[in-house]
């Protein structure tokens, strides 16, 4: 069974480095600058909830990597509670 997301949101990155991520309606969620080289890919890496987890799968990640070809990896689940707090933050203001 596969549900649906509870909400969504888009994530951008810039020739400044920064890595922006947006509610669906555009709302700043969170901005920050990971390297100082322009953004050139953005990949998300997510599993679907399974009932039977395999001890071969790949955690949750979002990879952003540079011009340069550098790679900064960041969890999944850690990256999902920050953007919680701060869809909740907005959603009271």
């Amino acid at each position: 069974i596969r549900s649906s997301p509870e909400w969504t949101c888009i994530i951008v990155g810039f020739t400044t480095g920064y890595v922006r991520i947006y509610t669906e309606d555009g709302i700043l969620l969170f901005s920050q600058i990971f390297h100082d080289e322009s953004v050139v890919q953005l990949k998300c890496h997510t599993q679907f909830p399974s009932p039977i987890r395999s001890l071969t799968e790949q955690p949750d990640e979002l990879y952003i990597r540079y011009s340069s070809s550098i790679l900064v990896v960041i969890d999944g689940l850690s990256l999902y509670q920050l953007l919680k707090v701060c869809r909740e933050h907005v959603l009271k203001s």
